[in-house]
């Protein structure tokens, strides 16, 4: 299932931000550990991601709702396996690279928050 070339960009994007392992099976696993699991450095994953537009840099500041799409997908991986999996993940994907460009927009975040009396 998730056992592509590391460098595929569905397929990074699943493991770096879906935590989700080979077997595509939920495994938590920070920037560090995961660059231990594809036999590099820190750095060599940030290029990585950054060769596909994914930094982790960029993508906070995009409007694309990722923690939302984590959770969904943790929640279906405990609970589904296989293809399910793979393609819940794709479509998760595919929005991503629909939303990416879209600058996230700080300001009116904090203004609904203090009008929500947050």
């Amino acid at each position: 299932m998730f056992d592509h070339p590391q460098t595929d960009p569905f397929h990074l994007f699943a493991r770096y931000y879906l935590c989700l392992n080979t077997q595509g099976r939920y495994q938590f696993a920070n920037g560090n550990q995961l660059a231990a699991r594809m036999g590099m450095g820190v750095e060599g994953l940030h290029r990585l991601l950054a060769q596909h537009q994914m930094h982790p840099d960029s993508v906070v500041h995009s409007a694309f709702p990722l923690t939302r799409h984590q959770v969904d997908i943790h929640l279906l991986a405990e609970e589904a396996e296989g293809e399910e999996v793979e393609a819940a993940a794709r479509q998760v994907f595919e929005a991503f690279l629909k939303e990416r460009h879209t600058k996230r927009d700080w300001q009116a975040e904090m203004e609904a928050e203090q009008e929500e009396g947050g």
